[in-house]
């Protein structure tokens, strides 16, 4: 027989058997009619006595189709007698929105078997706690001392166990239970040797006594449904959030019959079968947002001479007396004032509200201001001007650059018509008009003589 043997051979691959039962009220203590079960200063605490009280009775396990046999009864004495504190008391199971704290009622000890009968009950004696008289919901000692002295039948006791998986296979194959083929075991031959268990469940083993609470009375709750249901609500959440992912701690499972592990692979299979994942709400509105401000309005794109086409008169730029005569160039102005400089508010106007300003025109990258910058130098100097630009001369520099070489071919017109006039027999040198429409008025001897020889024939003396 394999180590660990999966239970039941049905299709219920996502079964798994809880891990901590309780079982049914146990009501009543065990007292002789001569002696008082209620000590109110008694008890290891001083704070109150109970005793004889029964933990658990032979029968059926709450909710969970497992039958408690006398051997079970047994294990709950011994278990309870190896724990060096005593079996924790509380009152009433932890619900969903508690965790047993400040429901502490004390400690059970003494326990032992009681058997009348078919009737076989653990029975201990409940030490009651000090803290148990001054709790967040009041004096529950008294209360559980008060129940306990006026109505016995009333007094009802849960205990919290985990059962052993092991023993119960073990005891299922020695019934007639047996092993499938998939190595499954099957209950189908199984007969419980009690005779009492009318409903053929499998007889519970237990591996770990937990604690045995106070529960309410029978009439009020009779099949613990209530703190089930809170129970059932908890651990369904817990198992959902592990199987979406939403979770990475593997939850323990009480009263749920599932496994986390294949319930979270099952889920996560069919996530990647229908292409599906689960994000929350706030991702999905924060992203939606991201998109909406990532895609501004398209800046609205003027042409280069519109730019500022109301800027006052006698703001561009005049060129230098001794540079040649050329058209005013306004687009380097409109280049620099799109970076940040304003033109200057002509005399008379008034100046518009900061409310009723049109739009400024869209500010211009660094590339289009360079690339303004160089055709300003190119209609200025010609092709001249792309290679000043390209070494980094500001627009100052190129001018007085182009003065001197305008300077430099000036000179060298002069020193070519020198030449030409000492060729000619001239002792001085000829001087060039380059407008004729613009040659000032000469005397008619001297005009007589033509434009180059102008100037000699006014210096001519003639001998007397």
């Amino acid at each position: 027989m394999p180590e660990t043997i999966p239970r039941h051979a049905k299709l219920e691959t996502l079964s798994s058997r809880p891990k901590r039962l309780r079982t049914s009220p146990c009501r009543g203590l065990k007292v002789s009619d001569r002696e008082s079960p209620i000590e109110r200063t008694g008890g290891i605490f001083a704070a109150g006595l109970i005793k004889g009280v029964s933990l658990c009775t032979r029968g059926e396990a709450l909710g969970h189709n497992l039958w408690l046999d006398r051997e079970f009864i047994v294990s709950v004495v011994s278990a309870a007698n190896t724990l060096a504190k005593g079996v924790k008391c509380r009152f009433t199971h932890p619900g969903l929105s508690s965790d047993g704290l400040g429901t502490f009622i004390g400690r059970f000890l003494d326990c032992r078997l009681s058997v009348d009968g078919e009737a076989v009950k653990a029975i201990g004696d409940l030490h009651i706690s000090q803290a148990a008289h001054r709790t967040p919901d009041g004096d529950l000692a008294g209360y559980v001392m008060d129940l306990a002295e006026e109505d016995p039948s009333a007094f009802a006791m849960s205990i919290v166990f985990e059962e052993d998986f092991k023993a119960e296979t073990e005891f299922i194959l020695a019934h007639g239970g047996t092993v499938s083929e998939s190595g499954y075991v099957s209950t189908a031959g199984f007969k419980s040797p009690d005779g009492d268990n009318t409903n053929n469940y499998e007889h519970a083993r237990l591996a770990a006594l937990l604690a045995c609470d106070v529960v309410d009375e029978p009439a009020a709750n009779p099949d613990g449904l209530f703190h089930r249901e809170q129970q059932f609500a908890q651990e369904a959440e817990a198992a959902a959030s592990f199987a979406l992912g939403l979770s990475q701690a593997r939850p323990t499972l009480v009263n749920l019959s599932l496994d986390a592990d294949r319930v979270r692979a099952f889920v996560q299979r069919f996530l990647d079968t229908h292409n599906l994942q689960v994000i929350p709400k706030e991702t999905t509105t924060m992203e939606t947002k991201t998109k909406q401000t990532e895609q501004p309005d398209s800046p609205v794109e003027q042409p280069q001479g519109d730019a500022l086409s109301n800027e006052p008169e006698g703001t561009s730029e005049t060129p230098s007396a001794e540079a040649p005569a050329a058209e005013p160039i306004e687009e380097p102005a409109k280049v620099e004032q799109s970076q940040g400089e304003e033109p200057s508010q002509p005399e008379g106007t008034v100046e518009t509200p900061a409310e009723e300003e049109p739009e400024q025109p869209v500010e211009q990258s660094a590339g289009d201001a360079g690339r303004a910058e160089c055709k300003k130098f190119i209609d200025a100097f010609g092709d001249q001007g792309g290679a000043w630009y390209a070494e980094g001369l500001s627009f100052e520099q190129a001018q007085q650059r182009h003065v001197d070489q305008l300077t430099a071919e000036n000179d060298a017109l002069k020193k070519k018509l020198q030449a030409a006039g000492e060729s000619a027999g001239e002792s001085e040198p000829l001087t060039f008009q380059v407008t004729p429409k613009e040659k000032q008025a000469k005397p008619a001897t001297a005009n007589s003589l033509g434009e180059n020889l102008d100037r000699y024939a006014q210096n001519v003396k003639m001998p007397s």
